[in-house]
């Protein structure tokens, strides 16, 4: 899973890089906004697996883990869209491009995810309880 985590860290920050120039924001957010749909279809689609394995196995951390990554994974799939339809209504402006730009370059994390993958409570929870049973 931290590999999964690190590739949709890596492509969230490439796209709010390339979404902060004015002339690719407009293709960039639409793709983005495509990307996150895609996101969120497969999480839901691991998280019912998940559920599923839940079920039939009761008790085993790694059903645990793939549902719970993927309910995060769906939640940021809807965050990615919306962050997309955001950044193609400032793109329609220069100015709103510059402006998130420049507030990407404000921020402590720059051009970071602020919602972190793999941080909530629930994962955090799946991550120790597998560790320990290792």
């Amino acid at each position: 899973m931290i590999q999964i985590n690190q590739l949709a860290t890596s492509v969230e920050t490439g796209f709010n890089i390339t979404n902060s120039i004015p002339v690719i924001a407009v293709p960039g957010s639409v793709l983005r906004t495509n990307v996150a749909q895609v996101q969120f279809v497969a999480s839901a689609v691991f998280a019912l697996i998940g559920f599923i394995g839940q079920m039939i196995q009761s008790g085993n951390c790694k059903w645990n883990s793939v549902f719970n990554n993927s309910c995060e994974h769906m939640i940021h799939g809807a965050l990615n869209y919306f962050r997309g339809l955001g950044e193609l209504l400032l793109a329609v402006t220069v100015v709103g491009s510059l402006a998130l730009l420049a507030y990407q370059l404000s921020v402590k994390n720059g051009f970071a995810p602020i919602v972190k993958y793999d941080t909530s409570p629930l994962t955090q929870l799946n991550n120790a309880t597998a560790l320990a049973v290792k």
